[in-house]
């Protein structure tokens, strides 16, 4: 077998033990979240509450056989960091509904949050005597529904934001594999932060809207 082609094997097989040694525990990290820090006039006035049910926060999607990724807790975690970074009062404490400019309020409910995960071969290549190279690629779908309350707890809107363009490919020696717990992780971070920027557009333009309405006397 050719020097090359062992090295390439032994590559591999590196990535293998590596693979079963990530110690990634699928919870929230705010360092994966491709936040960048907004200028003090472009924060829009205002702020809102921010509910998640238990059943919600609890969310776990299962990667493989052993791999527990807390899909709920990674929505959590990057919706209000969303609202805290595009609203300059953040998010309020408690689940409370604060008052806005003209006595309103709102409190966004993330009401549930859908995770999927596909994966397939792409190619493979026999190596004899006893060897192979295998490519994948792992496709991802996270959806989050949310609502947003009035300060009378009425329905202002429901919306459900969708993200399908996670994608990851990788090369192994293994007839049987999943991607790394960690770039899984990094992956589920960035659609769940592109989802939570969709909602903050969403909530800032009914904050400005209720901003601009007179005021009742």
């Amino acid at each position: 077998m050719p020097n090359r082609m062992k090295a390439l094997i032994g590559l591999l097989w590196l990535s293998e033990v590596l693979q079963g040694c990530a110690t990634y525990p699928g919870t929230p990290n705010r360092d994966w979240f491709p936040r960048a820090t907004p200028a003090a006039t472009n924060r829009t006035p205002g702020s809102v509450g921010l509910k998640v049910p238990p059943q919600v926060q609890v969310t776990v999607a299962a990667i493989g056989p052993v791999f527990k990724l807390q899909v709920g807790s990674i929505a959590e975690q990057a919706m209000r960091t969303a609202l805290s970074d595009g609203l300059q009062g953040g998010v309020q404490p408690n689940s409370a509904s604060p008052p806005l400019a003209n006595g309103s309020g709102a409190t966004l409910v993330i009401d549930g949050v859908r995770f999927e995960h596909k994966e397939r071969t792409v190619w493979w290549m026999w190596l004899p005597p006893l060897s192979s190279i295998h490519q994948y690629e792992a496709t991802t779908r996270l959806a989050i529904e949310v609502s947003l309350l009035d300060a009378h707890g009425s329905p202002v809107w429901t919306r459900t934001y969708d993200d399908d363009s996670g994608r990851l490919v990788w090369t192994t020696a293994s007839a049987v594999s999943t991607p790394l717990p960690e770039d899984i992780g990094r992956l589920v971070h960035e659609c769940a932060w592109r989802l939570a920027q969709q909602a903050l557009r969403d909530v800032r333009e009914w904050i400005s809207i209720e901003r601009m309405k007179p005021r009742e006397l």
